[in-house]
């Protein structure tokens, strides 16, 4: 690491290897876990939401990590079960705080809000449960991937990133030779109020004449599979893997999706502005993807109409649907009491885009845990002179969510997360170094 000029570009883990860790056999495991930390669309049990592999194996992750942090008697267990202590603190602090409102201002419901579940009550709504069931298995991932010691760990990571583009890749080739999706993963099925409906959300756009599946790959739709592949580009690119990140831009543009584009335009600003060696390079590929925009309004104007201008005003499905939560949701939030605005109305009670949901459910002071969860390791890295690769996918992610992502449980984003604070971990442990 290093405290000199531009920042120091820091990709490893930052952090020693334990030989228990190390083994042949569990490397083995966390391979094959994240090989499927992208995998959304597959469930070991059909009929059971939860079973997603990599939510399944994060479950498994907890009793090793607790023994194997037990039995290294390193100070890892204290750690490992402080992140489980501060996350059981703050979801019941805000899980009371806003039932609080409800015992006080009456438990009816509340209009104006998309919620997951049905009922006339605001207390105790049974999503809740479901969704923080979600956010164990996300946050275990997040805890193995912060505190688990391993000199890979992130090479291994990027596994996840080869599985979606590859897929991606593949569909793609596969409905333009045939005209048919060709997943054969899919197995989630999701009930919804118009009827169920899968998981692999298969959408198609016209270029120029030819009709083009847009890449989701095995996340279901576009614009979930871009909060995975956008940040995964960035990190691919500034840890230098050509192959992977070509692979990866393949399978951005061509999701032709607005939030794809989006987070790929405010990524290159960021570099612009912090990337210190990365600065001069980032300007050029800014001014790329301008270029490519620009030649996409004159040369394609029904294709950038669709997919941005009417999408903004309403007049595609996709923007009508967004314009009518939005006013909904301006609604909902008139009628709430200040109380619930500050703490929210309930973990887990509304769906929407990432960043509405988290101002809706855990409220403005929630909102602002949030967002230093997201921030946090890439700032103090960067104070301290250096870069975090991981960090800085994180706040990519954040941009995504702002944006108009609605999938908060990537196992993706958690691990990042987990990689991003195993930064500042190890910016921390330098710096006290330091000052001894």
């Amino acid at each position: 690491m290093s405290n000199s000029g531009d920042p120091g570009l820091l990709t490893e883990n930052g952090r020693a290897v334990s030989a228990e860790s190390d083994s042949g056999f569990l490397r083995l495991v966390i391979g094959l876990w994240c090989s499927v930390l992208g995998v959304l669309s597959f469930l070991l049990i059909p009929s059971v939401q939860g079973t997603v592999p990599a939510y399944m194996l994060a479950f498994a992750s907890v009793p090793v990590c607790l023994l194997v942090f037990y039995e290294n008697n390193s100070g890892q267990l204290g750690a490992y079960l402080r992140d489980w202590g501060l996350l059981a603190v703050f979801w019941f602090f805000f899980f009371a705080a806003s039932q609080l409102s409800y015992f006080i201002n009456g438990s009816g419901i509340i209009t104006g809000f998309e919620y997951i579940s049905g009922g006339s009550s605001m207390l105790f709504r049974t999503s809740s449960i479901t969704q923080s069931a979600y956010l164990l298995a996300c946050f275990a991932t997040f805890t193995f991937f912060r505190h688990w010691d391993m000199k890979d760990l992130s090479s291994l990571f990027f596994l996840a990133a080869w599985v979606v583009a590859i897929y991606g890749i593949y569909e793609w080739l596969f409905y333009l030779i045939t005209g048919t999706t060709g997943d054969f993963l899919v197995n989630r099925v999701f009930e919804g109020v118009e009827g169920d409906h899968t998981a692999s959300w298969s959408q198609s756009v016209s270029v120029a004449g030819l009709d083009l599946l847009r890449v989701k790959s095995t996340l279901g739709e576009p614009s979930f599979f871009s909060a995975v592949a956008v940040p995964f580009l960035f990190a691919a690119y500034l840890s230098r893997r050509w192959y992977l990140a070509m692979a990866l831009l393949f399978c951005v543009i061509f999701t032709w999706s607005t939030s794809a584009f989006a987070g790929v335009g405010v990524g290159l600003l960021l570099l612009v502005v912090v990337g210190g060696q990365q600065r001069a390079i980032s300007i050029t590929l800014l001014a790329l993807a301008a270029f490519a925009m620009l030649c996409i309004i004159v040369f394609l104007p029904d294709l950038f109409r669709s997919m941005v201008t009417d999408k903004l005003t309403g007049l595609n499905e996709s923007g009508a649907i967004r314009m009518d939560i939005d006013e909904l949701r301006t609604k909902g939030l008139a009628e709430l009491p200040l109380w619930n605005h500050i703490f929210g109305i309930g973990y887990g009670y509304v769906y929407g885009s990432v960043w509405s949901a988290t101002v809706q459910n855990i409220g403005w002071l929630g909102s602002a845990c949030f967002l230093a969860f997201f921030g946090v390791p890439f700032v103090y890295c960067y104070i301290r002179g250096l870069f975090s690769v991981w960090g800085f996918g994180c706040l990519i992610i954040l941009v995504l969510y702002i944006v108009n992502v609605a999938e908060l449980y990537l196992p993706t984003t958690w691990a990042f997360l987990g990689l991003a604070w195993r930064h500042y971990d190890a910016a921390r442990f330098e710096a006290a170094e330091e000052t001894e």
